[in-house]
């Protein structure tokens, strides 16, 4: 209930009060600035040492398209205000995320690409240099022998398909018949496929792909932990942030399919033609996959 939770919220402040007492903090990293708790952590922080920076770490597709959600009416005014009463006036609600009075840098992959927001901040490169997936591979190993998975799984894979959140393309008309189709497609083409959902899917099925008999990557898994095993495969996404990671860490075979003509597709069709990615509909794909000989088909 909501007092609970807020009774949990205190405790928590207080927790983060003691740590930066008895700590020196003077960096401070963060993947959702919106968070109230992260930016008390960063609040306290800067009350203690001016000079402590806070750094937004790449969030993904935000970074580039802005989070329409933030702007909206409810979120901007009426739930920013709420937080305001409940926690205090320090408080702030930032337009799209990274963008709030508390971050001071913002570590990305394409600087010249962020939105309007980010652009205010000192922008950072993320260090993307390939040989470091390398360093990946014991952590990736792990990860995937806890659900079954091994290298050889990922290896073998010709196609990854990774999908956004659902509340993305739950919004897109025919969004489940047009993966079905290029999933279909490549099947018949004897293409050996892997699909990851988000990691909001969970252990459900939304678009009905286990029927179809390829892999269903568990979504819990972090697709960076698959980076090393998957450097060989073509990659195919469409609103997901991993078409974005994939190409900025040079993987060679990237592709963003373009499913709708709506505003949010048009942005990201955008920032992948600036960034050097190739895009094409499921119907153009098919054709492209063709002509471009990625695979004997």
């Amino acid at each position: 209930g909501g007092f609970k939770k807020l009774r949990n919220r205190y405790k928590q402040f207080n927790w983060v009060s003691d740590f930066i007492k008895n700590n020196d903090v003077n960096r401070v990293w963060i993947g959702n600035d919106r968070s109230v708790l992260g930016q008390w952590f960063i609040k306290e922080a800067k009350q203690k040492n001016a000079s402590s920076v806070a750094c937004f770490m790449d969030d993904g597709v935000f970074s580039y398209l802005g989070r329409s959600a933030s702007q909206s009416f409810s979120e901007r005014y009426l739930d920013a205000y709420f937080k305001k009463i409940i926690y205090g006036f320090w408080y702030d609600s930032p337009i799209t995320v990274g963008a709030s009075k508390w971050i001071d840098q913002a570590w990305v992959m394409y600087p010249e690409q962020v939105n309007t927001w980010l652009k205010k901040k000192k922008l950072k490169v993320i260090f993307n240099e390939k040989s470091n997936l390398n360093n990946l591979t014991s952590l990736s190993d792990y990860a995937l022998k806890s659900v079954g998975l091994n290298k050889k799984h990922l290896e073998s894979i010709d196609v990854l398909i990774t999908l956004p959140n659902e509340s993305l393309f739950s919004k897109i008309p025919n969004y489940e018949e047009e993966i079905h189709g290029l999933i279909e497609f490549l099947q018949s083409k004897k293409i050996h496929i892997a699909v990851k959902y988000h990691p909001a899917a969970g252990e459900t099925d939304p678009l009905q792909l286990l029927a179809l008999g390829l892999i269903v990557i568990p979504s819990n898994i972090s697709f960076e932990l698959m980076l090393p095993y998957i450097k060989n495969s073509t990659l195919i996404g469409d609103l997901s942030t991993t078409i974005l990671v994939s190409h900025f860490l040079q993987i060679d075979k990237v592709i963003m399919i373009k499913l709708q003509n709506d505003r949010y597709s048009n942005l990201m069709e955008d920032l992948c033609k600036n960034i050097g990615l190739s895009i094409f509909s499921t119907i153009d794909l098919k054709d492209a996959l063709k002509a471009t000989k990625l695979w004997k088909i």
